[in-house]
Protein backbone atom coordinates (compact mmCIF):
# COMPACT_ATOMS: atom_id res chain seq x y z
CA UNK A 1 0.00 0.00 0.00
CA UNK A 2 1.23 3.22 -1.05
CA UNK A 3 -0.55 6.17 1.66
CA UNK A 4 -0.17 10.09 1.79
CA UNK A 5 -0.90 10.68 5.64
CA UNK A 6 -1.72 14.73 6.21
CA UNK A 7 0.07 15.92 3.61
CA UNK A 8 0.56 19.64 2.24
CA UNK A 9 2.25 20.53 -0.70
CA UNK A 10 3.28 24.09 -2.35
CA UNK A 11 5.49 24.72 -5.91
CA UNK A 12 6.38 28.22 -4.61
CA UNK A 13 6.28 27.91 -0.65
CA UNK A 14 3.45 30.46 -0.57
CA UNK A 15 0.36 28.45 -1.78
CA UNK A 16 -0.23 24.81 -1.16
CA UNK A 17 -1.78 23.28 -3.96
CA UNK A 18 -2.87 20.39 -1.50
CA UNK A 19 -3.64 20.88 1.86
CA UNK A 20 -3.97 18.15 4.94
CA UNK A 21 -4.67 15.39 2.63
CA UNK A 22 -4.33 11.74 3.47
CA UNK A 23 -4.96 9.40 0.79
CA UNK A 24 -3.89 5.88 0.50
CA UNK A 25 -4.10 2.90 -2.57
CA UNK A 26 -4.27 -0.74 -1.87
CA UNK A 27 -3.11 -3.69 -4.14
CA UNK A 28 -5.70 -4.85 -6.37
CA UNK A 29 -7.73 -1.18 -5.53
CA UNK A 30 -8.77 0.38 -9.07
CA UNK A 31 -9.43 4.73 -7.67
CA UNK A 32 -10.40 7.23 -10.03
CA UNK A 33 -9.88 10.48 -8.91
CA UNK A 34 -11.63 13.62 -10.31
CA UNK A 35 -11.70 16.90 -10.39
CA UNK A 36 -10.89 19.98 -12.62
CA UNK A 37 -7.66 21.69 -14.04
CA UNK A 38 -5.49 23.13 -11.51
CA UNK A 39 -7.19 20.95 -8.42
CA UNK A 40 -4.15 19.49 -7.87
CA UNK A 41 -4.97 15.89 -9.02
CA UNK A 42 -1.75 15.23 -10.99
CA UNK A 43 0.47 16.26 -8.03
CA UNK A 44 -1.45 14.14 -5.76
CA UNK A 45 0.13 11.61 -8.48
CA UNK A 46 3.36 12.71 -8.54
CA UNK A 47 3.66 12.54 -4.86
CA UNK A 48 2.24 9.14 -4.61
CA UNK A 49 5.19 8.24 -7.20
CA UNK A 50 7.83 10.46 -5.87
CA UNK A 51 8.55 12.58 -8.42
CA UNK A 52 7.34 15.46 -5.78
CA UNK A 53 8.12 15.17 -2.27
CA UNK A 54 5.77 16.90 0.55
CA UNK A 55 6.05 20.07 2.01
CA UNK A 56 4.72 18.78 5.15
CA UNK A 57 3.19 15.20 6.41
CA UNK A 58 4.18 12.00 5.91
CA UNK A 59 4.74 9.18 2.55
CA UNK A 60 4.30 5.65 3.47
CA UNK A 61 4.80 2.39 1.39
CA UNK A 62 3.74 -0.94 2.94
CA UNK A 63 3.61 1.66 6.54
CA UNK A 64 7.36 2.55 6.32
CA UNK A 65 7.84 6.00 6.57
CA UNK A 66 10.05 6.65 3.07
CA UNK A 67 9.15 10.99 3.20
CA UNK A 68 12.84 11.26 2.59
CA UNK A 69 14.08 8.21 0.75
CA UNK A 70 15.51 8.47 -2.87
CA UNK A 71 13.09 9.41 -5.33
CA UNK A 72 14.19 5.57 -6.72
CA UNK A 73 11.99 4.01 -3.96
CA UNK A 74 8.35 5.40 -4.84
CA UNK A 75 9.14 5.33 -8.35
CA UNK A 76 9.46 1.53 -8.33
CA UNK A 77 6.81 0.84 -6.40
CA UNK A 78 3.96 2.96 -8.21
CA UNK A 79 4.41 3.44 -12.25
CA UNK A 80 3.50 7.01 -13.24
CA UNK A 81 1.90 7.63 -17.23
CA UNK A 82 1.21 11.10 -17.83
CA UNK A 83 -0.96 12.69 -20.60
CA UNK A 84 1.50 13.34 -22.81
CA UNK A 85 3.92 10.44 -23.69
CA UNK A 86 6.29 12.70 -25.05
CA UNK A 87 6.89 14.28 -21.69
CA UNK A 88 7.78 11.03 -20.94
CA UNK A 89 9.67 9.14 -23.70
CA UNK A 90 13.36 9.21 -23.44
CA UNK A 91 14.81 6.83 -26.19
CA UNK A 92 15.13 6.71 -29.52
CA UNK A 93 14.07 3.25 -29.97
CA UNK A 94 10.68 1.24 -29.01
CA UNK A 95 13.07 -1.37 -27.16
CA UNK A 96 15.69 1.01 -25.36
CA UNK A 97 12.32 2.91 -24.05
CA UNK A 98 10.74 -0.01 -22.04
CA UNK A 99 14.12 -1.12 -21.47
CA UNK A 100 15.28 2.23 -19.46
CA UNK A 101 13.84 1.55 -16.46
CA UNK A 102 14.80 -1.66 -16.02
CA UNK A 103 18.34 -1.00 -16.98
CA UNK A 104 18.33 1.54 -14.41
CA UNK A 105 17.77 -1.32 -11.94
CA UNK A 106 20.91 -2.62 -12.79
CA UNK A 107 19.57 -6.12 -13.68
CA UNK A 108 21.43 -8.29 -16.13
CA UNK A 109 20.83 -8.20 -19.83
CA UNK A 110 18.81 -11.09 -19.90
CA UNK A 111 16.31 -9.75 -17.22
CA UNK A 112 15.92 -6.99 -19.32
CA UNK A 113 14.97 -8.39 -22.35
CA UNK A 114 12.31 -10.42 -20.30
CA UNK A 115 10.66 -7.70 -18.84
CA UNK A 116 10.42 -5.53 -21.61
CA UNK A 117 9.35 -8.18 -24.05
CA UNK A 118 6.71 -9.01 -21.28
CA UNK A 119 5.38 -5.83 -21.08
CA UNK A 120 5.70 -5.03 -24.84
CA UNK A 121 3.40 -8.09 -25.37
CA UNK A 122 0.96 -7.26 -22.19
CA UNK A 123 0.00 -3.83 -24.28
CA UNK A 124 -0.54 -5.35 -27.34
CA UNK A 125 2.97 -4.01 -29.21
CA UNK A 126 5.49 -6.43 -29.44
CA UNK A 127 6.26 -5.35 -33.01
CA UNK A 128 7.07 -1.62 -31.76
CA UNK A 129 10.37 -3.00 -30.22
CA UNK A 130 12.45 -2.12 -33.59
CA UNK A 131 10.49 1.59 -34.37
CA UNK A 132 11.87 4.75 -33.62
CA UNK A 133 10.00 6.10 -30.57
CA UNK A 134 9.61 9.43 -33.32
CA UNK A 135 7.42 7.72 -36.14
CA UNK A 136 5.13 6.23 -33.59
CA UNK A 137 1.33 7.30 -33.30
CA UNK A 138 0.28 9.41 -30.49
CA UNK A 139 -1.64 5.99 -29.81
CA UNK A 140 1.41 3.99 -29.57
CA UNK A 141 3.97 6.40 -27.72
CA UNK A 142 1.21 6.02 -24.70
CA UNK A 143 1.31 2.33 -24.72
CA UNK A 144 4.75 2.12 -25.25
CA UNK A 145 4.87 4.59 -22.13
CA UNK A 146 2.33 2.55 -20.20
CA UNK A 147 4.93 -0.65 -21.11
CA UNK A 148 7.77 1.46 -19.84
CA UNK A 149 6.11 1.48 -16.50
CA UNK A 150 4.62 -1.92 -16.41
CA UNK A 151 8.54 -3.15 -17.05
CA UNK A 152 9.16 -2.03 -13.59
CA UNK A 153 6.89 -4.52 -12.33
CA UNK A 154 5.27 -2.00 -10.05
CA UNK A 155 3.05 -2.44 -6.99
CA UNK A 156 0.98 0.37 -8.44
CA UNK A 157 0.17 2.62 -11.09
CA UNK A 158 -0.67 6.42 -11.49
CA UNK A 159 -2.44 6.97 -14.89
CA UNK A 160 -2.73 10.73 -15.12
CA UNK A 161 -5.62 11.05 -17.76
CA UNK A 162 -3.20 8.77 -19.88
CA UNK A 163 -6.03 7.54 -21.87
CA UNK A 164 -7.25 11.47 -22.73
CA UNK A 165 -6.42 11.92 -26.17
CA UNK A 166 -6.77 8.11 -27.73
CA UNK A 167 -8.79 6.90 -29.97
CA UNK A 168 -11.12 4.34 -29.29
CA UNK A 169 -9.14 0.95 -30.41
CA UNK A 170 -6.34 2.44 -28.46
CA UNK A 171 -8.65 3.81 -25.08
CA UNK A 172 -10.04 -0.32 -25.53
CA UNK A 173 -6.30 -1.28 -25.47
CA UNK A 174 -4.99 0.20 -22.57
CA UNK A 175 -8.24 -0.37 -20.41
CA UNK A 176 -7.42 -4.35 -20.74
CA UNK A 177 -4.35 -3.53 -19.53
CA UNK A 178 -5.38 -1.92 -16.61
CA UNK A 179 -7.91 -4.50 -15.73
CA UNK A 180 -5.40 -7.70 -15.81
CA UNK A 181 -2.74 -5.20 -13.47
CA UNK A 182 -5.33 -5.20 -11.27
CA UNK A 183 -6.40 -8.37 -12.08
CA UNK A 184 -2.93 -9.34 -10.76
CA UNK A 185 -2.76 -7.51 -7.80
CA UNK A 186 -2.00 -4.38 -8.41
CA UNK A 187 -3.09 -0.36 -7.39
CA UNK A 188 -4.54 1.44 -9.95
CA UNK A 189 -4.94 5.35 -9.20
CA UNK A 190 -6.17 7.18 -12.36
CA UNK A 191 -6.70 10.70 -12.15
CA UNK A 192 -9.26 12.06 -14.84
CA UNK A 193 -11.18 15.54 -15.75
CA UNK A 194 -14.10 14.14 -16.35
CA UNK A 195 -16.63 11.05 -15.98
CA UNK A 196 -15.44 9.41 -18.75
CA UNK A 197 -13.16 6.99 -16.68
CA UNK A 198 -12.31 3.35 -16.89
CA UNK A 199 -15.77 1.87 -16.52
CA UNK A 200 -14.71 -0.85 -14.05
CA UNK A 201 -13.24 1.80 -11.22
CA UNK A 202 -14.32 2.97 -8.35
Amino acid sequence: MVELRDVSFSYDAEKNVLEHVSFGLRPGEHVVLLGRNGSGKSTLGRLLNGSLRPSSGTVLLDGVDVTGAPRGVLARAAGYVRQDPLAQIVSDLGFDEVAFGPRNLGLSPAEVRERVEEALAACGIAPLAHRLTSELSGGQQQLLALAGALAMRPAHLVLDEADAHLDHATRTRLRAVVRTAVARGAGVLEIAHSGEALPDAT
